[in-house]
């Protein structure tokens, strides 16, 4: 009985050592950069410029992509994330999170506002539509490849 309890045990922790499916992407293997203008409403255009090494994977497929794209800066002084999910209906929904150095974090929230190229093994997403706080996001957030 201590035998197979010992073997259980040694089998349980092997497992528990295997890397999980589940587990995030690595997001430190290509290129990646954004360019966003902000405008309306009653202040100045903003613009935002970051990038740098950091990960682009599409978790989904083609037909409903749930594509992931993301930059720190090594300090963490300032960072993005841009996730676009295919939704059934055929749309997508884009959320936009930066952080500029600085500054506060913005967070945006738009619906079909992107459109999305391949080139190679790179991915461009170009913005062009109206955020949820009706201000209008322009600008391009590009991929040299993808992390799988």
């Amino acid at each position: 009985m201590a035998v197979a309890a010992a073997s259980l045990l040694v089998t349980a922790r092997a497992v528990a050592q295997q890397p999980s499916q589940l587990e995030p992407p690595d997001l430190s293997a290509t290129a990646v950069s954004l360019a966003l203008t902000l405008s309306g409403g009653d202040a100045p255009p903003r613009k935002f410029s970051m990038g740098g090494t950091g990960g682009c994977q599409n978790l989904g497929n083609d037909k409903q992509p749930n594509w992931v794209v993301g930059w720190s800066a090594d300090d963490g002084s300032q960072l993005f994330t841009v996730t676009v999910q295919g939704l059934p209906n055929g749309k997508t929904e884009e959320r936009v999170m930066l952080k500029p150095r600085g500054e506060r974090s913005v967070s945006l929230t738009s619906m079909s506002a992107v459109r999305i190229a391949r080139k190679g093994p790179g991915v461009r997403f170009t913005f062009d539509g109206t955020e949820s706080g009706g201000r209008t996001m322009k600008g391009t957030v590009r991929c040299a490849g993808q992390t799988t």
